[in-house]
């Protein structure tokens, strides 16, 4: 609980900091109207994390599509939500052990509702060089996969949840000399932290077991670009390397 207490407060320091740091931009264009633009994003990753009381390392994969909307509230401020669907399991088998029957999970895929919110500030900007901050917030709730346990003489149930919250920080420099195409690149905060957990029942006995998880690294890298295509849509890609291995695609129509 306390480690989700923390991410929380992370994101509430970002969504009071970036405002502040964008407000003197927006005090010199008070003119400029609101803009806001609607998109898909496909991202897929690979994260090492620490699981369990003894931090065996494993590899947690998520892939998740979902819709995102980003709205200008003020000259170079914008405030983006985020809702869709994911896909996640762990590479490496994990042991539920203090269950009245020994369970491990091998490679199981789990699917989940994913819901977010990002923030993102031009902090200043020089010659064709801006410095973007930006802080995005992902809550992934997975529903209940449940699998008969039939043995031959008792039969029961488990259910296997999987929860967890992803925080990023980015700082990305900017370049946008040529028309229709910026490219960024930056350093990364990366946080998560969630919980598998294991619920057996056998006949009338009924146990849970819950391991915590967060991640193995906490610095990683981004580099990404997008391209105009047309006067309202646009190419978003992007990487990141070092704290978790990602691979991000957007399609966003501009209004």
């Amino acid at each position: 609980m306390k480690k989700k207490l923390t991410l929380l407060t992370i994101f509430v320091f970002l969504v009071i900091t970036l405002p502040l740091c964008a407000f003197d931009a927006a005090e010199d264009d008070s003119s400029a109207g609101i803009d806001f633009d609607a998109g898909l994003l496909f991202s897929f990753n690979r994260a090492k994390v620490e699981l369990g009381a003894d931090k065996t390392v494993s590899t947690l994969a998520y892939q998740y599509m979902a819709l995102e909307i980003d709205v200008e509230i003020f000259s170079g401020f914008t405030l983006g939500v985020i809702a869709g669907y994911n896909r996640n399991f762990f590479n490496d088998p994990v042991d539920f052990t203090q269950l009245p029957l020994t369970l491990r999970v091998e490679k199981m895929k789990n699917s989940s509702l994913l819901l977010g919110a990002n923030l993102k500030a031009e902090l200043f900007s020089f010659g064709d060089f801006t410095l973007i901050g930006k802080g995005e917030f992902l809550w992934f709730r997975q529903f209940n996969h449940e699998s008969p346990i039939e043995l031959s003489v008792v039969t029961g149930n488990a259910v296997v949840e999987n929860a967890f919250y992803q925080a990023t920080v980015d700082l990305l420099l900017k370049y946008d000399r040529w028309t229709g195409v910026e490219i960024f690149f930056g350093p990364e905060l990366y946080l998560l932290d969630g919980e598998i957990s294991a619920d057996e029942t056998i006949e009338d006995i009924q146990a849970r077991q819950t391991l915590e998880y967060k991640q193995d690294s906490l610095f990683g890298f981004v580099v990404g670009a997008s391209f105009e295509i047309g006067s309202h849509v646009e190419l978003f890609l992007s990487a990141g390397l070092f704290s978790k291995t990602s691979f991000c695609a957007g399609l966003f129509y501009i209004f």
